[in-house]
Parts: structure tokens; C-alpha cells; sequence
């Protein structure tokens, strides 16, 4: 338990500190895409998900907030600078990145960077990671959401049956097979050991 200070009660500053940051951020989010519509013909518009989810982000940090002045935990501690570094890195490179080459070339590599926050960090972990992640978001946004996410550079033609998309189908294709026989290789591994 975390001692009180003489001639008051200990407040756990970072969950109030914290707390206070995420509503901050909620609120410029709210102001951010106060410009988009809230709902169009068929209920959702590009407006209503970022607006729902700083919503619930401002109720998230607000609890975080009170819970923070009614319990004693830890004061604010040191800043992790490289996990910072890397995670707006990461943010950064998808925004000046995705219009210029796309998300299915962007992906990994700012997944990877963003992994790099954590100490543990694992190189071929946050690969698979990162490619399946990407081949997730490729297939949400612009396929099942029908988001104008842009998958590929522009300069590319990915027209069904033209040569630049048969050459990207088959790396891709070729990626997934390495990263399943890898996996496979990984399991035949673990059960000779065992």
C-alpha cells in the first residue's frame, strides 16, 4: 500500500493525470470531425464511428479520472521516451505514407515500429504480427466497410488481369505460404522437443 503524505490522503495522481490526458484527447477528436456528418441514409455515416468512439473514450477517461481521486495509488513516474518515439513514429509514417504507397506496403513496417515501444521486442513476431494485421485492415476497410482506403500505390495497376496485379497477387501469395510453412516448421519443432 502506498503511504499517505502527512495532513492529507494519497490520490492516485497518475490515474487522475492519465484520465484527465484521455478526455483531452476525446475532446479534440470530437472537435477534429466535428466537420463530417453524424449519420446519413442508412444510419452510419464517415462522421459517426470516430464520433462514438471519442465518446466512449471522454466516459473511459472521466471513470479512470474519479476513480483516481477516491483511491491512493502511485504518483505520476518517469516518462517512457523511446515507447513515445516510436508509437507517434509509427502514427506518422502511416499518415504521410498510406496515400503515397498504400496500406498493404505501409502496414508492416509501421506495425513493426510500433512494437518497437515495447522492451521485449521481438523482430519476427511483430513481422507476422504486422502481416496479419495489414491483411486484416485490407480486408475490413476498403472490402468490407467499403472505406476509400487506398490498399495499393497509385502508380500500380491492379486491375484484374493486368501484370502488375498478377506479380503483387503472387508475392502476396508467396508471403502467406512462407509465413505457413514457418508456422508449420514452428509446430513440427515444439512437439519434437515435448
Amino acid at each position: 500500500m502506498i503511504a499517505k503524505p502527512p495532513g492529507g490522503s494519497a490520490r492516485s495522481i497518475q490515474d487522475i493525470a492519465g484520465g484527465a490526458f484521455l478526455v483531452a484527447i476525446a475532446a479534440l477528436a470530437l472537435y477534429l470531425v466535428n466537420h463530417l456528418p453524424a449519420s446519413g441514409r442508412v444510419g452510419f455515416a464517415s462522421g459517426t464511428a470516430p464520433r462514438l468512439f471519442a465518446y466512449g473514450l471522454m466516459a473511459l477517461g472521466a471513470w479512470i479520472m474519479i476513480s483516481g481521486i477516491f483511491k491512493e495509488g502511485p504518483s505520476i513516474g518517469s516518462l517512457n521516451w523511446r515507447g513515445l518515439a516510436t508509437i507517434l513514429g509509427s502514427v506518422l509514417i502511416f499518415a504521410i505514407g498510406i496515400r503515397v504507397v498504400g496500406l498493404a506496403l505501409i502496414g508492416v513496417p509501421m506495425v513493426v515500429l510500433a512494437s518497437l515501444a515495447d522492451k521485449q521486442f521481438r523482430a519476427v513476431e511483430a513481422l507476422y504480427f504486422g502481416v496479419g494485421m495489414t491483411a486484416f485492415c485490407g480486408l475490413l476497410f476498403p472490402t468490407v466497410l467499403g472505406q476509400p482506403i487506398p490498399l495499393w500505390p497509385p502508380f500500380l495497376d491492379m486491375t484484374p488481369g493486368k501484370p502488375t496485379a498478377i506479380i503483387v497477387q503472387a508475392i502476396a501469395g508467396g508471403v502467406v505460404l512462407a509465413a505457413l510453412i514457418y508456422a508449420a516448421r514452428r509446430v513440427v519443432q515444439s512437439r519434437k522437443g515435448n
